[in-house]
């Protein structure tokens, strides 16, 4: 809606925004207890938190929404479902395990947890106990994204 301003299109998101994460008929949970889950083998695994990483696209579209669009109630829920996703992302044993990973995967988590603490009441490294300045080297002298 900024690009053509017409506000329907700001509605529109404003009514998906609603959807997935503000009401509770239909929001979806804070957390991916479930991800990458394997029949007969997991229930879950530590490996689906790469697979949010497009959340990172509709945090900082919403940031676009929270003045005179969407109301500032579900506003405030959209940050706080983000709020609760990093809380679960940064203290959780998948969350973490996903974190100290020395590959991909670290980036992706960082990337999320920067992204969902700029847009939420906490700051990265209150939300994740680790500045990205500690993950994101450990990830480096892995030899990820080196050339050879």
């Amino acid at each position: 809606w900024l690009l053509t301003g017409d506000r329907r299109y700001g509605q529109q998101a404003c009514a998906h925004l609603r959807a997935w994460f503000v009401s509770p008929e239909t929001r979806m949970n804070p957390n991916l207890l479930y991800a990458q889950a394997v029949q007969g083998s997991s229930t879950g695994r530590s490996y689906g938190i790469i697979d949010t990483l497009h959340l990172v696209e509709v945090a900082r579209a919403a940031s676009f929404l929270m003045s005179g669009i969407l109301s500032p109630q579900d506003g405030a829920a959209v940050k706080n479902w983000f709020a609760s996703y990093l809380d679960w992302l940064s203290h959780t044993e998948r969350g973490m395990k996903e974190r100290d990973t020395t590959n991909n995967h670290a980036f992706c988590w960082a990337l999320q947890a920067a992204e969902f603490a700029r847009f939420g009441p906490a700051t990265h490294s209150e939300a994740s106990g680790r500045e990205p300045a500690t993950v994101l080297p450990a990830v480096r002298s892995a030899g990820y994204g080196q050339s050879a």
